[in-house]
């Protein structure tokens, strides 16, 4: 945002300054060493904890994710998708039931404060570019750009 004589505003600044740190933070996390389950055992998410998180769907064994999502109860989350799997409203978890139909995929998660989890998956976003995580999504990477509520002006 800039102001009148066409400079930053300095709480602008002061805001980016401060997403520095979390973002070389986000950088350094290694997925692979992050707690992990494979979706396609039967009662996996019984094994969950019932914490905020941030998780991510990914291939046994990559470091990519296929998508990244945030939830204020994990367990309740995949326990809802797991119990109802295909029968879940299309518009709700489309792309947790997709991971459901995979084979060899593992959830993994990072456990993170409930006031932090849409910036830290907004970040996360923008760092892996996730292939599941698409334009239609508000969170993707694309419609971040463009302003989460439409075009900016």
């Amino acid at each position: 945002m800039r102001s009148e004589n066409g400079s930053y505003d300095l709480r602008w600044l002061n805001f980016a300054h401060k997403l520095k740190e979390p973002c070389d933070f986000l950088k350094r996390i290694e997925t692979r060493e992050l707690p992990a389950l494979p979706i396609d055992r039967e009662g996996f998410a019984s094994e969950l904890p019932g914490i905020p998180a941030v998780y991510f769907v990914c291939k046994v064994g990559a470091r990519k994710p296929l998508y990244i999502g945030r939830t204020t109860n994990l367990k309740k989350r995949w326990s809802l998708v797991e119990e109802f799997g295909e029968r879940l409203p299309k518009k709700d978890h489309h792309q947790l039931k997709r991971a459901l139909r995979c084979k060899n995929i593992e959830l993994r998660w990072m456990k993170t404060p409930n006031e932090h989890l849409l910036v830290v998956e907004i970040l996360l976003i923008q760092l892996y570019k996730p292939k599941w995580n698409t334009h239609g999504n508000a969170m993707s990477p694309t419609r971040f750009k463009q302003g989460m509520w439409g075009r900016e002006k």
